[in-house]
């Protein structure tokens, strides 16, 4: 059975953060690396965490959402998808998880090895219960995008605002995208080519 690498913990560290006294963030409990206390392991403000702790924690976290990437994938693609396709597989069921949404088509293309239609399902995963473009999910999305094709994805980890798109925008723009202003969800995604 495949499991996630250590390369997705170090991914999720780098966006979700990792704090070793637990804090709040957003308003939400948290020691980072998407750990909260709805999931497996309680703390209060203030505990504190080793990484090792964190990251024990974090792989029990994540074990559903192993489960629903394994449970979309077809049997042949159990034993035969590369690393980083799988890591960011469980990735995007831990964020459609999130936002209580089902990511059926982008493994529908990693099940008939259309891995470049599984990529460009990922730039899908920007917008918020609400409807609206976020930026920080566009941020992850095409940081998740890098790793998918096994780039550096480390270019996308500042932090994605109203002040820096033209930034974003340049970097984008090579992989032939642009993030435009719109009346109806803020922002959209633009295919330049």
């Amino acid at each position: 059975m495949m499991d996630i690498s250590e390369d997705l913990l170090r991914f999720n560290i780098t966006f979700d953060g990792y704090y070793p006294k637990a804090t709040i963030i957003n308003k939400i409990p948290t020691i980072g690396i998407c750990h909260t206390n709805h999931l497996t392991e309680h703390f209060d403000i203030g505990d504190e965490w080793s990484i090792k702790k964190a990251k024990e924690v974090w792989l029990k976290d994540m074990r559903e959402h192993i489960r629903q990437a394994l449970y979309f994938l077809v049997a042949e693609k159990r034993q035969s998808l590369e690393q980083r396709y799988f890591d960011m597989a469980v990735d995007l069921c831990k964020q459609t998880a999130t936002y209580q949404m089902n990511p059926v088509s982008f493994f529908k293309c990693l099940n008939e090895s259309d891995y470049a239609g599984a990529r460009q399902q990922l730039l899908r995963w920007i917008y918020r219960t609400d409807g609206q473009v976020s930026l920080k999910l566009v941020q992850r999305t095409f940081a998740r995008y890098m790793y998918f094709e096994g780039l550096d994805y480390e270019s996308f980890r500042e932090k994605l605002t109203h002040n820096n798109i033209e930034e974003f925008n340049l970097k984008i723009k090579e992989l032939g995208f642009e993030l435009v202003e719109s009346h109806d969800t803020r922002y959209k995604l633009v295919r330049l080519y």
